[in-house]
């Protein structure tokens, strides 16, 4: 679902220049003390932790080049930055990448993302809100909601509101306030059948071989979980709550 920039909450433009690109308005497609500081942290950590793409970047990978990680891919995404930035204006930018990032649960874009995830527009996203959706684009199926990494999603989440609040987007106060508001998830709404095991799954995936070529590489997973067996187990379960809750609910 397509969006103009002036339909996006400002919170939503400041929790993702804030997760993923705090110098966008001021480089040029190449960000090079982003890439300093993800080098620094990579040493530092002593693993890939950052990549230090701008969002310029990030657009022009995902929509233009393959998910393989070569020097010479690298070179080719650099390049065409700078491209991008002269041809397009910063906001132009800024607008494509809103509108074509994944958020996870087949969420293709900002306004998909808000409709999912909270069923409200995404001019209506508060600074919690959108700090949640900006935390799930680094890696959309281990920062899910609904996934099996919740204490790290809310911790990103959290860092990024203290970002907006380092870089002046917002003051401590609101930021303290944002942070302290519990937030509501949609219920999935998939045809994926066992969901929490297939996200798990996922997560396992990635893991191993990383987002995007899990994402785009055209796998054919063969699990152990049996759906039969699986639905006689929570049609157990459900009916073993359900005598539960009447008899304790009596004492009660």
């Amino acid at each position: 679902t397509i969006v103009s920039l002036g339909e996006i909450s400002e919170s939503v433009k400041s929790a993702t220049l804030a997760a993923e690109d705090i110098n966008f308005y001021s480089h040029s497609g190449i960000d090079m003390q982003g890439i300093l500081r993800a080098i620094f942290s990579n040493l530092k950590s002593g693993r890939l932790a950052q990549g230090g793409s701008t969002i310029t970047q990030q657009l022009i990978k995902s929509s233009l080049l393959s998910p393989e990680k070569t020097f010479s891919r690298k070179i080719r995404e650099q390049i065409l930055a700078l491209l991008l930035e002269r041809k397009y204006s910063k906001d132009e930018i800024l607008e494509m990448y809103l509108n074509q990032v994944p958020y996870g649960s087949n969420a293709y874009g900002i306004e998909s993302a808000a409709r999912t995830y909270f069923n409200k527009g995404v001019k209506d996203l508060n600074i919690n809100e959108a700090a949640a959706l900006a935390a799930m684009t680094k890696a959309p199926s281990y920062y899910s909601p609904y996934g099996s990494n919740k204490e790290e999603f809310y911790h990103r989440k959290d860092k990024i509101i203290d970002k907006m609040a380092e870089v002046g987007f917002i003051d401590r106060e609101s930021a303290e306030s944002a942070k302290n508001k519990s937030l509501t998830f949609q219920p999935i709404k998939s045809s994926i059948i066992a969901p929490h095991f297939v996200m798990f799954v996922r997560s396992l995936l990635n893991e191993k071989f990383g987002e995007d070529f899990v994402e785009k590489g055209g796998l054919k997973v063969i699990t152990t979980l049996d759906w039969k067996l699986q639905e006689e187990a929570e049609k157990i379960i459900k009916e073993g709550a359900e005598r539960n809750k009447k008899t304790f609910g009596a004492w009660g």
